[in-house]
């Protein structure tokens, strides 16, 4: 996927690559995808990708936040709630534990 920031940066994205750009920028894109986007006003956050082979744990910050894990494909378990492809697990927990195999983005907002 091709990313053009007008007045910016320009891009191309391997599969999985994420691009942090603000949100009133003119952006135009070209390829076919399914994007992940996570938009906030007035906060912060921030969003990574990971591949689950076994198990994995995902220690999030000490600060007051509020974590979430999309399965991009697999079927995982989150501590013990299954999470199946296309879905998204939102947490106050400070530490998940992940397991089986699939891709995620994984990351957190602020309160």
């Amino acid at each position: 996927m091709e990313l053009e920031h007008k007045n910016h940066h320009n891009i191309t994205l391997e599969k999985y690559q994420i691009d942090r750009f603000e949100g009133d920028w003119d952006t135009f894109s070209k390829g076919k995808v399914t994007d992940f986007n996570l938009m906030i006003r007035d906060g912060s956050g921030d969003f990574f990708f990971k591949e689950i082979e076994k198990e994995e744990n995902i220690i999030f910050s000490e600060k007051d936040l509020l974590g979430f894990v999309f399965c991009i494909s697999g079927s995982l378990l989150v501590d013990n709630n299954e999470l199946k492809s296309g879905e998204i697990l939102i947490t106050d927990n400070k530490k998940i534990k992940i397991q089986n195999n699939g891709k995620i983005f994984y990351g957190y907002v602020e309160k």
